[in-house]
């Protein structure tokens, strides 16, 4: 496996994480919206070091 192709994996598993997180942080919105907030947060700061800007405003209109 080259560079480009692990790159590409780790990418895919970031977005996968962060889409992870903010299906949570959707799904406990009314029911704990403390622990919501704390998980859209995870997925913006993970997006934002991934450099993922797709996940990165997802993240952030979960945190609206």
């Amino acid at each position: 496996m080259d560079d480009a192709t692990c790159n590409t994996n780790d990418e895919l598993n970031i977005q996968d994480k962060v889409t992870d997180l903010n299906t949570i942080a959707w799904d406990l919105r009314y029911k704990d919206p403390k622990k919501a907030l704390e998980m859209s947060r995870q997925a913006y700061h993970l997006a934002l070091e991934a450099g993922v800007p797709g996940q990165i405003m997802e993240s952030r209109l979960m945190k609206a």
